[in-house]
C-alpha cells in the first residue's frame, strides 16, 4: 500500500498537503511567561474577559474615589458622616441620588477603625430593615463596633459607600 502512495507522490502532491495542514492549523506564536508589561499595554484595552479568574489582585489596581470620600477595602466610603436625617429611607435614598448605597452593618463596621461612626445617639444607619413584629427596625453600628436595634424612623447620622471612580 505504501509503495502505491510513494509511487503517485509528486513534489507538487506533498507540497499541497503541507499548504493544506498550514492552512487549517493555522499560524500560532508564543509570548514568554510574564513578559508582558504594563508599558506594553494601551490604556482602556485590557477588559476583564481578557484576564483569567484572580489573575489581577486588588494591589495590582489603583483605585481613586472621588472628593470627600476615603477608599477602605476596595469601596469608596464618605470621609465624615453625613448630617442626622429622618428615617433610614431618606438616608438609602439620599444615597442612592448620589449614586451609591447604604453600607450594610459588616461593611460599616469594619471600617470602625478609619472612620468616625459615633456612639448611642450618634451611630450610623446601615441598610438592614425589618420587622420584628412591633414594626419597623433597622441597625445602626457605633464606634466601638456594636449594634443597636432602633426604629426606621430615629434622626441618624449615615455615611454612603460608592464603587471606586473608574
Amino acid at each position: 500500500m505504501f509503495t502505491r502512495i510513494r509511487k503517485s507522490s509528486s513534489f507538487a502532491n506533498v507540497l499541497a498537503l503541507l499548504a493544506l495542514f498550514v492552512a487549517l492549523g493555522g499560524t500560532a506564536w508564543a509570548v514568554e511567561k510574564n513578559s508582558v508589561e504594563s508599558k506594553h499595554i494601551l490604556n482602556e484595552t485590557v477588559r476583564s474577559k481578557d484576564v483569567k479568574d484572580d489573575g489581577v489582585k486588588p494591589r495590582d489596581v489603583k483605585l481613586e474615589c472621588g472628593n470627600g470620600q476615603t477608599l477602605i477595602r476596595g469601596l469608596c466610603f464618605d470621609s465624615t458622616a453625613r448630617a442626622p436625617v429622618s428615617s433610614v429611607y431618606v438616608a438609602s435614598d439620599n444615597c442612592r441620588t448620589g449614586g451609591g448605597w447604604l453600607p450594610d452593618v459588616l461593611q460599616l463596621r469594619s471600617t470602625r477603625d478609619e472612620l468616625e461612626l459615633g456612639n448611642g445617639p450618634t451611630a450610623q444607619y446601615t441598610d438592614s430593615r425589618f420587622n420584628n413584629g412591633n414594626g419597623s427596625r433597622t441597625i445602626t453600628v457605633q464606634d466601638s463596633g456594636g449594634t443597636i436595634e432602633i426604629g426606621t424612623s430615629e434622626d441618624r447620622p449615615y455615611t454612603c459607600v460608592f464603587e471606586p471612580l473608574d
